[in-house]
């Protein structure tokens, strides 16, 4: 696949994704999928399955989601996408009562695609600014990152 075609399987992705499409986990990553997003809060566990619990988890805390994409860049086997998103807490996340508060924050993924698969993620999210917004106490955040 070019590199084009891996962009448009990240665009495609994340459009389904909100539409509450978790069968295009199944179609976009390879059962030998890795995270490797070491602050992933939904404890996102190798493989398609792990992935779909993963996002399963986000959407259900925060169903509105919305994500633009800010820049996304590719060349040979990656993806850089950095994205914004917009959410509304309405459902319990990483042990986090629902707020009902909006969260408006950016990431980066960097996607390693192997026949038209992703099969390894890299992420950042700034977890101090959704705790900030979505207004957690400093107990709350700590009880739940022990």
């Amino acid at each position: 696949m070019t590199t084009e075609n891996n962009k448009a399987v990240i665009q495609r992705f994340y459009s389904e994704l909100q539409k509450g499409n978790f069968e295009v986990v199944r179609e976009t990553y390879s059962p030998d999928y890795v995270s490797h997003n070491i602050d992933a809060l939904e404890g996102e566990r190798p493989g398609i399955e792990g992935a779909t619990e993963a996002f399963r988890a986000f959407m259900s805390a925060f169903p509105d989601v919305c994500t633009v994409d800010e820049t996304l860049v590719a060349e040979g086997e990656f993806v850089a996408h950095h994205m914004r998103y917009r959410a509304t807490q309405t459902g319990s996340f990483y042990g986090w009562p629902a707020t009902g508060c909006e969260v408006n924050l950016s990431g980066i993924d960097l996607y390693r695609f192997s026949d038209g698969k992703v099969v390894e993620k890299w992420g950042v999210r700034d977890r101090l600014q959704m705790i900030e917004q979505l207004q957690l106490t400093a107990t709350e955040s700590a009880k739940e990152a022990a």
